[in-house]
């Protein structure tokens, strides 16, 4: 993986648009921090979570699944899904909030922000104290996040069946694309 700053050195990874030196990557799924001097710090780490594989049965319809190639999920009732972090927010006291999709099989409702301490460094989310779940489940595909003037964070995500769900048999079509449901979710101080 190629990790840069600036206009000189685009990154492969997603850079938060303005800094220029957060980067998320999602392998190892973590959030890194790249100074301009080209030094890379591992803010923190997302754990991966066992997650029903219940909404790709439906979507595949199992027990005759419409890609045959993925029947195997048909006899699996939980699996480990990765977190794939996907967007950075600023909050107003300072600390990055990190919104995330799981990814295969794509459940429903199993997508978090994260609230990740500015000094944070090699945080194991979800066990340190410098990385902590604000919202444990309840979103599918967090795809941005924003704080608005009165320090609300808003969520955008693609889809609320997630991005697994199938149309026309083919996986990875979406339906109802790209829905902003610009939920308010709560005020930071």
């Amino acid at each position: 993986m190629e990790i840069g700053h600036g206009r000189h050195h685009p990154s492969t990874s997603n850079l938060w648009a303005g800094a220029r030196h957060w980067s998320l990557t999602p392998v190892p799924n973590a959030l890194l921090k790249v100074k301009r001097n080209g030094t890379v710090k591992v803010m923190a780490v997302f754990p991966d979570e066992l997650v029903s594989t219940e909404n790709l049965q439906t979507l595949l319809g199992c027990p005759t699944p419409s890609i045959p190639d993925l029947g195997f999920i048909c006899g699996i009732e939980v699996m480990p899904a990765q977190p794939v972090p996907t967007s950075i927010a600023i909050g107003p006291d300072g600390y990055i909030y990190v919104g995330e999709l799981k990814g295969f099989p794509g459940p429903v409702g199993e997508s978090s922000i994260w609230r990740i301490a500015p000094d944070a460094r090699w945080a194991e989310c979800g066990s340190s104290s410098d990385c902590v779940e604000v919202f444990a489940g309840g979103f599918t595909s967090i795809i941005d996040l924003a704080f608005g003037p009165d320090g609300r964070l808003y969520v955008a995500e693609l889809d609320e069946e997630s991005w697994a769900a199938v149309k026309h048999g083919n996986l990875f079509a979406t339906r109802n694309a790209l829905i902003l449901g610009a939920a308010e979710v709560f005020k930071v101080q």
